[in-house]
Formats: structure tokens, sequence, C-alpha cells
């Protein structure tokens, strides 16, 4: 068997594929969708930084109080916030720190500079008495990384009769 052949018909079925697989990226330039491209945070671990534009996360307010609830109710909350960085903004995760806590709704895909967004949450005080403190923990391609918020309640048990 000729290895000049074999040589030429392997790269001319690369470049074939290569020309295939080109076309099939699908979004444009305005796609919503999560690119590698805005992972790469700007800073290192040492702190030293590159010259480039970041997103920032910036909420109307860090902290709920939900004030005096019954054992047993839920209350539902929202905290919304704006991107007033200078790149697109990605939230990579939320959690909560306890159970009693159920995230019902954040963005998934780009947040552009200037836009908003909220995220929702629902606290369960179900089995939870006196001061109560629940933190919600933002993951994002921000610095820092990680965002805390709070929800806050005074759970009182409901009279028995």
């Amino acid at each position: 068997m000729d290895l000049s052949h074999s040589k030429g018909f392997f790269c001319s079925f690369c470049f074939f594929l290569m020309i295939l697989f080109s076309g099939c990226s699908g979004g444009g330039s305005d796609s919503r969708e999560v690119d590698t491209d805005i992972i790469d945070l700007p800073y290192s671990a040492n702190g030293e930084g590159k010259k480039k534009k970041v997103p920032e996360l910036s909420f109307d307010k860090m902290e709920v109080d939900a004030g005096r609830i019954l054992q047993g109710d839920i209350f539902d909350c929202e905290f919304e916030f704006k991107n007033t960085g200078k790149a697109p903004l990605v939230i990579s995760g939320v959690s909560a720190s306890c159970g009693c806590t159920v995230l019902r709704n954040y963005p998934q895909d780009k947040i552009m500079p200037g836009e908003k967004g909220k995220i929702e949450v629902s606290y369960n005080s179900d089995n939870k008495r006196g001061e109560q403190v629940s933190v919600i923990a933002i993951t994002a391609n921000t610095l820092p990384p990680r965002t805390e918020l709070a929800i806050r309640a005074q759970v009182v048990a409901p009279d028995k009769p």
C-alpha cells in the first residue's frame, strides 16, 4: 500500500470534515446561549488581572425580611438585579443554605450589559421556630464569583387549641 496515497486521502478527509462542521456553529453574534468565550475570568488566583471588561451583578436588595410568619407558611420572594458591568453576565449556579429554601427560577442565558433579571425563591417555614436566616449563593462570571443573598424571618408557632 502506498503511504503517500493514504496521507493524501487522510488530509482530504480531515479537510472535508472541517468544512462540513465549521458551518454548524448555529447562533450569530446576538445569541443568548452560553459560550466558552465568556467563561474566562479576567483575574488569576493570585489576584493578577488582565485589563478586560467584566460583568457586574448589582442587586436592588441583598436581603429580604419576611417579618413574622406562622410556622408552616411558605414565603415567596424575588431578588431583582442588573448587569451593571461591561460584559455579558452568566449565572452558572444558585444554591440555598438549607432545604427550606427552594429555587424557583433564575436566568439560564446571558444577561447583556444594562439588562435586568430576577432570582425567584420560596422559603418554607415548616418545622422552623424563632429567628431564621436562609442564605442564597449565586455563582457567576463576576468578581468575586460568589454573591450571597439572604431571607430573614421570625417564625412563630401557631396557637394550639
